[in-house]
């Protein structure tokens, strides 16, 4: 091969993985987030009136519980259709992109509370340096997260399914497993995971709750490179998002002042 063709092909490459470091992230937020909600709002519009159900009738929470669950199921089948359709790689490839190729282990769970414990860690000091040189962000605004935390019982269990169980497992899947799975076969997983912690935060859609979810979703990303899957963060993941849940939704008022102050 020339000299010449050598160098095209170098910048082919190159030009290749910046389309793919683009578009990526735009396919990752656009199939679940976008397209996702869109067919969702579509399927039960067009359901509703077929099984004689109005609207109005329908219990908040159950029908924000309903409608979470559906657009993570709906916008993952969308987002898999890309490896499966385009690509058309296999089960088993798909599986070791996403970082579900193997069993959990023991280690995993190690590594979970580990890296909840890290993460913490880091929030602590990055709270305070924000509180300190960056005043201008609440860093304590409360996050907007669509259920009712005073609501009877069977409420705060529709919350906890879509909070603690659906949203760490689907959301780990997606940005842990499909996001930094590609990015990191392009880059080192440093950078494969500061893009995809940026894309994680930024959908979270608050200044506060964006910091908090980057550091996060770093602690995930080093979790999968050390581990080889997303089970360490889907545990991480499931550690913090429980522990918010109970405050919100069952801490006494007590606890809630001795943390506060």
């Amino acid at each position: 091969m020339s000299r010449s063709s050598s160098a095209k092909q170098h910048w082919r490459t190159r030009l290749l993985r910046v389309a793919a470091v683009v578009a990526l992230p735009l396919w990752t937020v656009g199939s679940v987030f976008v397209i996702g909600q869109l067919l969702v709002v579509a399927i039960i519009a067009g359901s509703l009136p077929q099984l004689g159900i109005k609207a109005g009738t329908i219990d908040q929470t159950v029908a924000l519980m309903v409608t979470s669950l559906m657009v993570y199921a709906v916008g993952l089948a969308v987002l898999l259709i890309e490896p499966f359709a385009i690509r058309r790689l296999s089960w088993r490839q798909i599986r070791d992109m996403l970082g579900l190729s193997r069993w959990i282990r023991f280690k995993d769970l190690v590594a979970a509370v580990a890296g909840w414990a890290g993460y913490l860690l880091l929030v602590i000091v990055l709270a305070n340096l924000v509180a300190l040189f960056v005043t201008q962000i609440d860093i304590n605004e409360v996050q907007e997260i669509g259920f009712q935390t005073n609501g009877p019982l069977l409420d705060k269990l529709y919350a906890g399914i879509v909070l603690v169980l659906a949203a760490p497992i689907v959301e780990e899947i997606v940005f842990r497993g499909y996001l930094q799975g590609n990015l990191r076969r392009l880059m080192p997983w440093w950078l494969a995971g500061i893009i995809t912690s940026l894309v994680f935060g930024v959908v979270h859609g608050q200044v506060n709750v964006g910091i908090d979810t980057f550091l996060l979703s770093m602690v995930a990303c080093y979790l999968r490179e050390r581990t080889g899957a997303i089970y360490g963060g889907i545990g991480l993941h499931m550690i913090k998002n429980g522990i918010a849940y109970y405050l919100l939704f069952w801490a006494p008022p007590w606890l809630i002042q001795l943390l506060g102050a």
